[in-house]
């Protein structure tokens, strides 16, 4: 029988919300943002992934599926986006120490949460990315807090 966690994970009307807001979400706004950027002739995308979207947590499925799917797209398009002298980067960040866990009916252990990152590591992160020389680029790149393997 299903714990009542995986029959609310695996409700079709929650699956289309995650993979619309994780994939279909990150599709249309490089899709507005493009021709914008490509008639001013430079640009730089920064995508917030997911650690999910490199490596499969067993209990989150379509979750894992959606962040990778966002992390296929952007591969996908890299070489026709810098053709377009736009950039294009997927943070993936691992455990963050915010109440996305507890949102999803699935609240972690304040000793787990605390080896998670903050959102100014997060932050941090992205300027690094931002204040990269534009002919320099990160594809993806991957962080996490040290005590979090």
């Amino acid at each position: 029988m299903d714990k009542p966690i995986y029959k609310e994970m695996n409700d079709l009307e929650r699956i289309k919300k995650v993979i619309d807001t994780n994939v279909f979400g990150t599709i249309a706004m490089i899709k507005s943002i493009f021709p914008i950027m490509k008639e001013q002739g430079y640009g730089q995308i920064i995508n917030i992934n997911s650690q999910s979207g490199v490596m499969c947590e067993p209990p989150f499925p379509i979750y894992n599926a959606s962040k990778t799917g966002a992390n296929a797209f952007r591969k996908a398009i890299q070489n026709d986006l810098a053709q377009s002298n736009i950039k294009i980067t997927d943070v993936c960040p691992g455990l963050i120490q915010t109440d996305f866990y507890k949102r999803a009916n699935n609240e972690l252990p304040e000793n787990v949460m605390n080896t998670g990152l903050t959102t100014e590591d997060v932050a941090n992160t992205v300027k690094f990315v931002f204040d990269l020389p534009h002919e320099i680029t990160v594809p993806s790149i991957e962080v996490r807090n040290i005590k979090n393997y």
